[in-house]
């Protein structure tokens, strides 16, 4: 990403970051990050990185990508507490689960 009206030096300096980033992805696999790059992720070597590059396979197989929506944050805001507040005993799981239904719907009436 670049910030908008980004030229000449600043636009290079970021170029540059965000290329070294992208292609230091295979040794980054050693501290147990898992390439974001699919090139990347073939490129693991099998014995050294095999939770590496399972986690990819799954990532590839059953990553959900989170919907396209102008308040899924504020959603995910308004879930987390919820969620929260029951494994602590604070809240029912109905209790919980239904303030967070409630506090959601108006989230997505105020969007739509």
């Amino acid at each position: 990403m670049l910030p908008v009206g980004s030229a000449g030096e600043k636009r290079e300096a970021v170029e540059t970051i965000l290329r070294w980033i992208s292609d230091h992805q295979v040794d980054w696999a050693a501290s147990g990050q898992v390439p974001a790059r699919l090139s990347a992720q073939a490129a693991l070597d099998p014995v050294n990185y095999p939770s590496n590059i399972l986690l990819g396979q799954t990532f590839s197989e059953y990553g959900v990508q989170d919907p396209k929506s102008p308040v899924v944050q504020e959603m995910y805001a308004i879930l987390e507490p919820e969620l929260d507040a029951a494994l602590n005993n604070l809240k029912t799981p109905e209790q919980a689960l239904n303030d967070a239904a409630e506090r959601m719907q108006q989230a997505v009436d105020r969007a739509f």
